[in-house]
């Protein structure tokens, strides 16, 4: 890790390899993860809730970073675990940028990018593309909570969104569908 304050604005440089992360301890810790939270929605009418992710605060962050990882293991929930995770960070004036992730997911593979930009006075901006191939079915079917026996089914996902504001709601908006 080395930081760099010299120059226009500090900077954070990281290169680790770590065995297993599991995100319930940061949330625990009242780390970034338990700060950055969505607040809990509000009483609304909409079936997607108008609540806003704090996407804003890349605005008010005085440091640029990149960042790479290695994990062995990362469990973003108890039944969502990816394995042999090598991405990278950066950030750089109010951009967030994800611009590789090659994870193990499901028995199969997870290749994705990942661009937010809180630079725009109008607010975020968000561009997703991930290209998930050969995963197990039936795990993807046990998270919808689809109740069913399915073995040796294999499927393919992509997907590529270009977003704008910082709730499901406003994102929902941006939608189209295309199927192949």
């Amino acid at each position: 890790m080395a930081v760099t304050t010299g120059g226009a604005r500090p900077r954070l440089v990281v290169d680790a390899s770590l065995n297993a992360l599991d995100s319930a301890d940061l949330r625990a810790s009242g780390g970034t993860a338990t700060r950055l939270a969505a607040p809990a929605a509000r009483t609304s009418d909409f079936l997607l809730p108008e609540t806003e992710f704090p996407l804003g605060a890349l605005r008010d962050v005085g440091a640029d970073a990149d960042i790479k990882l290695l994990i062995g293991h990362l469990a973003l929930t108890e039944r969502i675990v990816l394995q042999q995770v090598d991405t990278r960070f950066t950030l750089q004036d109010r951009r967030l940028e994800v611009p590789t992730l090659k994870a193990n997911l499901f028995g199969g593979g997870l290749t994705g990018r990942l661009v937010v930009d809180a630079s725009h006075s109008s607010g975020p901006t968000i561009a997703v593309r991930a290209d998930a191939h050969d995963l197990e079915l039936a795990p993807l079917l046990a998270l919808a909570s689809v109740k069913g026996e399915v073995r040796g089914a294999r499927v393919t996902l992509a997907v590529d969104l270009k977003l704008e504001g910082s709730s499901p709601r406003a994102w929902a908006t941006m939608l189209s569908a295309m199927s192949c």
